[in-house]
């Protein structure tokens, strides 16, 4: 399933609760991780796989709901998020990239 149909199926309110989920997972594992080994863990990173997406992805609830999923993510997980990698970008990731990395830096400047 593509990123319009997720939005259709779950809304943006349910991949919002999707990503807190996949969030608080990952602290989760970050204890797990803290008490198995010798040292604490103390951040974790996400894997994008960005395989299949392509211009019909740049719609307003689409970009709205990433923008959205970045702001909450950035207030509530910033001290655990270590890294982002992207991995399949088509050749219209930069173009996604340019839009949503200046929302970005507007909500790094707010805090």
């Amino acid at each position: 399933m593509d990123v319009k149909g997720l939005l259709k199926s779950i809304g943006e309110d349910g991949l919002l609760k999707l990503t807190l989920h996949v969030c608080e997972e990952g602290l989760k594992l970050l204890e797990e991780a803290s008490s198995a080994s010798d040292h604490p863990v103390l951040s974790w990173c996400m894997l994008v796989d960005l395989d299949g997406l392509n211009m019909r992805h740049l719609w307003r609830p689409g970009v709205r709901a990433l923008l959205r999923i970045i702001q909450v993510v950035e207030a509530n997980y910033p001290e655990t998020m270590g890294r982002v990698l992207i991995v399949r970008a088509p050749r219209v990731f930069p173009i996604l990239w340019t839009i949503v990395s200046t929302f970005i830096g507007m909500f790094q400047k707010s805090y």
